[in-house]
């Protein structure tokens, strides 16, 4: 895949890079972020007894909108992350398979969900694509292995000294917020790209390529704070090499992952879902009427630097 530089920033050893993949901006869609804010979906418990991996997602708008893997929900009975990126159709009720980042609660604060400040940090979305790869009943519902989820947002937590009482995963954004922002807000999205990769010296953590770049642009803060949450557990220094030759092997390392991508399936919402697995990567391919949706590959397998 040939993918365009548009700009590349190198702050603290990570070196984050925007580009062009094309097609872009060939289908109108809207976004998780930019939905929520303006009241046009609503995300509830399926009941009010609730389920710990299922929730309802109400689009009450005329436009589709895409949710992330990465996306993490909060409030309700307990905080969640989505398992799977997703196409909602528009006017349509979508019941959505999640896991809880949120182990030490079960009852209600709000009546509805709001979305996190932050994505999933690039560690936590490779261990669910990597689960949701595996050749399980579970997975095929595409329901990812919350134990590795709690887990995980455990060891995130002890490596971050966060004290975050309920093991709550935004809690343990909330009090690195101060640091981490003090990279993001060194950031900004670049005009005209709708693609985004982040690199920790050399070390490749994810990358997410949007058909909009407007999409880019909404998701942009919440992408990189989740790249502080992994790096506030695993500092690290080291120089990246020059963007042009990170996106060039970016570029093949798609190909590759889409040449040996799992079957189309239908996914949650609207659309196909693929999974991409290489020995170092794992992520997803969301496309909709033949054309490009979204995009996601983390690093795999999981580098515990902590």
């Amino acid at each position: 895949m040939r993918l365009n530089l548009v700009s590349a920033e190198v702050v603290d050893g990570l070196a984050v890079i925007q580009f062009v993949a094309e097609p872009r901006d060939t289908f109108a869609y809207g976004t998780s972020i930019r939905a929520l804010a303006q009241g046009q979906i609503r995300v509830t418990e399926l009941n009010e007894a609730g389920s710990v991996n299922a929730l309802n997602i109400q689009n009450l708008s005329d436009q589709f909108v895409l949710f992330l893997d990465g996306d993490v929900l909060v409030g309700a009975k307990q905080d969640r992350v989505l398992n799977t990126p997703l196409l909602l159709a528009p006017r349509s009720t979508t019941t959505v398979p999640v896991s809880c980042v949120e182990r030490g609660r079960w009852h209600f604060t709000t009546p509805i969900f709001q979305p996190a400040p932050t994505a999933a940090p690039p560690s936590l979305r490779a261990l669910k694509a990597e689960s949701l790869a595996a050749d399980t009943p579970q997975a095929s519902a595409f329901l990812a292995d919350q134990g590795r989820v709690w887990a995980h947002v455990a060891q995130l937590k002890a490596a971050m000294h966060a004290s975050a009482p309920t093991d709550s995963l935004a809690q343990c954004f909330d009090e690195k917020r101060a640091h981490i922002d003090q990279l993001v807000h060194r950031l900004q999205p670049a005009r005209d790209a709708n693609g985004l990769a982040v690199w920790a010296g050399r070390q490749f953590l994810v990358a997410d390529v949007f058909n909009r770049a407007d999409a880019l642009t909404d998701y942009f803060p919440a992408l990189t704070r989740a790249v502080g949450l992994d790096l506030a557990a695993a500092p690290t220094t080291p120089a990246p090499a020059q963007p042009e030759a990170l996106l060039q092997v970016l570029g093949t390392q798609i190909e590759s992952a889409l040449a040996s991508s799992s079957p189309p399936r239908p996914g949650v919402g609207v659309g196909t879902l693929r999974h991409l697995q290489t020995p170092d990567l794992a992520g997803f391919v969301l496309d909709y009427e033949l054309q490009r949706i979204h995009l996601s590959l983390a690093a795999r397998p999981l580098r515990q630097r902590y």
